[in-house]
């Protein structure tokens, strides 16, 4: 993985649903490259719904962010999933053979003076590609402390890899 020293700014109180749901919409169906990794996603249909609703909002709230600072980082989806770096890539937990692989993205975010990170999942799926599926807004400090498996007993995410993002 290459460095990430971009820094989405966002709004620092964030924003509201509606300005939510409108970015969304015209990011629908559009193509959004990663930069660092070329792989391209698209927002599903559903995408609209499910990125802002309670569930997803409550992790960023769970994690010390208010809903509005999570709209944000949903409103600028297309910005921070190109500027991501690819954190792991698994196959899927539950064994779905239409599930090709799950990866975890992570961009760096600034509200206001306030760093964070907004952490991003992509499902590739055999049928529609890669699609991102959830997003939320969680503390650097608390990226040291996602060890995810990805193989076996292999923890993939470390200290070392939370620097190529923070750095």
């Amino acid at each position: 993985m290459s460095r990430l020293v971009n820094v989405v700014d966002l709004p620092r109180d964030g924003i509201g649903r509606v300005i939510a749901q409108s970015a969304i919409e015209e990011l629908r169906g559009r193509t959004i490259v990663n930069l660092a990794t070329g792989i391209a996603v698209r927002l599903s249909a559903s995408a609209k719904g499910k990125l802002i609703s309670n569930k997803a909002t409550g992790k960023s709230k769970a994690n010390g962010f208010t809903r509005e600072q999570h709209n944000a980082i949903v409103a600028h989806i297309g910005e921070v999933y190109r500027l991501a770096v690819l954190w792991l890539s698994r196959p899927d937990r539950d064994g779905d053979v239409n599930i090709i692989s799950i990866k975890r993205f992570a961009t760096k975010v600034r509200f206001g003076s306030r760093l964070a990170v907004a952490w991003i999942t992509v499902k590739e799926s055999k049928q529609h590609g890669h699609r991102i599926y959830s997003v939320e807004a969680i503390k650097l400090e608390a990226l040291d402390r996602i060890v995810e498996v990805v193989s076996g007993n292999t923890p993939h995410a470390s200290s070392a890899s939370t620097c190529r993002i923070i750095a």
